[in-house]
């Protein structure tokens, strides 16, 4: 993917790369992914002054929704996502995802005091996976 400043394409593919998707252990037989939407956004400029960067729409499908559906489509449906910057807009984001596909189970770790970054989320993470 193109990282050229002011490449349009090339920020949406590092954003989508940048929800960070990560693959926990098994817990009873049972996977569950991460999903690190915490981020402020701030390489998309003004598309992220009024939605956080998971709900970035690329096809008309949020971001966070692109990246749901295939872990989904591979078979696991509990999710653990971290939130921040528009955080009650992920969580409504989550429920309606919920909504559309049932089965699918998420749990939110929120970081809307303070920003935790990858480290500090993944700890705060742990007791639920």
């Amino acid at each position: 993917f193109s990282s050229r400043k002011g490449d349009r394409v090339g920020g949406i593919n590092l954003a989508i790369h940048s929800l960070y998707l990560i693959f926990v252990s098994y817990k009873i037989s049972m996977m569950k992914a991460v999903l690190f939407a915490a981020g402020l956004g701030t390489r998309l400029g003004e598309i992220t002054k009024q939605k956080p960067k998971a709900l970035v729409e690329v096809q008309h499908r949020p971001m966070l929704y692109r990246v749901m559906d295939r872990i989904r489509q591979a078979g696991i449906k509990d999710f653990v996502v971290n939130v921040h910057a528009f955080a009650d807009m992920v969580e409504v984001a989550l429920d309606e995802y919920v909504r559309l596909y049932p089965g699918v189970r998420f749990r939110v770790s929120g970081e809307r005091g303070f920003l935790l970054e990858a480290g500090g989320g993944w700890q705060k993470m742990a007791s639920m996976l």
